[in-house]
């Protein structure tokens, strides 16, 4: 076996052992909740080990982002900066070692590891990753040629952090972007954005005809899953559930939910549960469960945790 492939294999298992504890049992205070929470150290310091030892396969940050993005939810509102300045810690000597250009021999799981760890050092505040995501931007809405996993990166970072005038030009790739798929990137992208007064003008843009039916649940998905505003995307959802279902294909109000499963507080998620009990969606009933079951597992891992999370982080 490979050293990359004992290193996915052993991140598997700890991943798998983190995420494995009966929310239920865990949200009770018993043994369970002080293993959990135990694990949700090692996972932290796992991706310390490897970030010393200068891992850079593309699935392992891969799994890295998703298990940073869950840490960061988990987290309490006074915790978060205590663990942006872990990320950032974390990733800086990676982003050296990979450097902010394509380089000739790159390949392309390379070439996207560049730009997954831009994108998550930009949304978690690094300063450097912040300016060079905002030139990379700049670039390519200028026109220039810029390498696509590097771009993706640059998009992330800047849309969860863009001002007016970046918003503008995110909604104008939306309009008017060179493809299809461009297009659609920009739109999801914009439902990232942490300003209250764009993400109201985000989801303004969802209630209109200029989004297409077939990327709606995917428009909406984003909003859900805002780390800042995901509790007003669920009352753009709520309170235009008729309409929104009228607009959406066939069998695509599930990937619409999908965006409940990020909830953390208990209140929404009661609140999400009853709606949802009340509104049946009868084509995919059983997926919209599973949603609902993973929004329980995030409820139970931000009261479990929040509060202790920044103690149990590598320098904590």
């Amino acid at each position: 076996m490979s050293p990359t492939a004992r290193r996915s294999k052993t991140w598997l298992q700890v991943s798998d052992e983190w995420s494995s504890g009966d929310p239920a049992a865990a949200s009770s205070g018993g043994d369970e909740a002080e293993r959990v929470d135990h694990r949700i150290g090692d996972l932290a310091h796992l991706l310390q080990r490897l970030a010393d030892g200068g891992e850079t396969d593309l699935s392992i940050w891969q799994l890295g982002s998703a298990a940073i993005d869950t840490i960061g939810r988990a987290a309490a509102p006074d915790e978060r900066d205590a663990v942006a300045g872990w990320v950032q810690r974390l990733l800086r000597p990676l982003a050296d070692r990979l450097g902010p250009e394509v380089s000739p021999g790159d390949d392309d799981r390379v070439r996207a590891v560049r730009g997954l760890v831009l994108g998550i050092r930009g949304v978690h505040g690094d300063p450097e990753a912040t300016a060079r995501a905002e030139e990379v931007f700049d670039r390519l809405c200028a026109g220039a040629s810029v390498d696509a996993e590097l771009g993706a990166g640059a998009l992330r970072s800047v849309a969860a952090s863009a001002d007016e005038a970046r918003f503008e030009a995110i909604l104008d790739r939306f309009r008017h972007g060179d493809t299809p798929q461009e297009q659609v990137r920009f739109l999801y992208a914009a439902g990232t954005v942490a300003d209250p007064g764009l993400f109201e003008r985000y989801l303004e843009l969802l209630s209109t005809g200029e989004v297409r039916s077939q990327n709606l649940s995917f428009a909406y998905r984003a909003a859900l899953r805002n780390r800042h505003h995901g509790a007003r995307g669920w009352a753009a959802v709520r309170d235009g559930w008729g309409s929104i279902r009228d607009r959406l294909p066939f069998n695509a109000t599930h990937r619409m939910l999908e965006g409940i499963a990020d909830q953390t507080d208990r209140a929404l998620a009661e609140e999400i549960e009853r709606f949802l009990a009340d509104h049946p969606v009868p084509e995919a009933s059983t997926l919209i469960a599973q949603h609902v079951e993973r929004m329980w597992v995030q409820v139970a891992l931000h009261e479990r945790e929040a509060g202790r999370i920044a103690g149990s982080l590598p320098g904590g």
